[in-house]
């Protein structure tokens, strides 16, 4: 019987995930410069759990490369839903009310 996935893909995912996640939420609630120090961690979070699993050094920086690309279409994915719950939350113009 084949396995759908190891244990060592699942955390690989996981990885992926909180970091997608976490950038989210800093897009949500910050600003940019928030990214250096998230990406840092981001980054570390990568290299420790492919190391952790003993793989080669080519995996292990392609997993903290994947781990920041996550974080930052996390960010932009929070900074777009904030443009749009603002957007949506805006009072209309003065002008709405006198163009219909």
């Amino acid at each position: 019987m084949m396995e759908l996935c190891t244990v060592h893909q699942v955390c690989y995912i996981m990885v992926m995930i909180i970091c997608i996640l976490g950038g989210f939420v800093l897009g949500l609630l910050f600003r940019a410069p928030v990214l250096i120090p998230a990406t840092l961690l981001c980054a570390a979070l990568g290299l420790v759990a492919a190391v952790a699993h003993g793989e080669a050094i080519w995996f292990v920086l392609l997993m903290a490369l994947l781990s920041v690309v996550a974080l930052h279409t996390g960010f932009l994915s929070g900074v777009a839903t904030r443009l749009l719950v603002a957007r949506v939350r805006a009072p209309r113009s003065r002008l709405a009310g006198i163009v219909q």
